[in-house]
């Protein structure tokens, strides 16, 4: 691969929370995902969002404890008023948001009230969508497509050991966009706009730094997905 003909992008990277708690979380009724229970395949999971269409969601306020600026809703990302206005202001592209359909408590109680409070009002949280496409980074990345099923469409590639690498030529410049494999990338003009809006807990790592976690074994290549490539 030449390295002129890769994009400089970059993976979400939270910061650590303070404590142990998930205060937030989707509810059964509008989870936001499509859940695939395949019999044919036996995949159990949740299909990449870029492979899905826009569906609502609903929030539930499961524990009592502090939110930031950006917030997982199990794997729904929410964007507060304050991230939104940096991104609009900046004019960075391939992203949208929507308000949740509604939220619910776990427990009526005060401290529950108050996360909703915060929540809905304060932070104003609305529901992130990447609409941009980066193509196909299987080859330049070194992955394998391992499993695919023509009954669900569930597909999945083996994790790269030298990084993600996005091929400019298939890249549509967008700010914020997704991959035919699954992952999220943010250009570095999207970062530097975030990291300057002082967000509670933006961090970014450049894909191409990613690594295999210690002690990670890829999973085995199906005979008949054994072939790279993203489409």
């Amino acid at each position: 691969m030449t390295e002129e003909n890769n994009v400089k992008c970059y993976l979400l990277k939270l910061s650590p929370r303070r404590d142990n708690k998930i205060p937030l979380e989707t509810t059964d009724a509008y989870p936001g995902v499509v859940l695939v229970n395949c019999p044919a395949c036996g995949t159990r999971g949740i299909m990449p969002a870029v492979r899905t269409p826009k569906l609502p969601v609903e929030i539930l306020v499961r524990d009592t404890a502090y939110l930031d600026d950006i917030e997982l809703a199990g794997s729904t990302e929410l964007a507060s008023r304050k991230v939104r206005e940096a991104i609009t202001s900046a004019g960075l592209t391939g992203i949208e948001f929507s308000e949740p359909v509604g939220y619910k408590l776990k427990r009526d109680t005060p401290k529950f009230q108050e996360v909703l409070r915060q929540a809905r009002d304060v932070l104003q949280f609305q529901v992130v969508r990447f609409i941009g496409r980066g193509g196909s980074i299987a080859h330049k990345s070194g992955m394998i497509l391992r499993k695919s099923c023509d009954k669900c469409g569930w597909r999945e590639w083996t994790l790269p050991e030298h990084g993600y690498h996005v091929d400019e030529a298939q890249w549509d410049g967008s700010d914020f966009f997704h991959v035919e494999e699954g992952p999220a990338f943010m250009s570095e003009h999207a970062v530097q706009v975030l990291q300057a809006a002082n967000l509670s807990n933006f961090g970014a790592m450049p894909a191409d730094e990613f690594r295999l976690p210690p002690n990670y074994k890829q999973p085995p290549v199906a005979p008949a997905s054994a072939s790279p490539g993203g489409s």
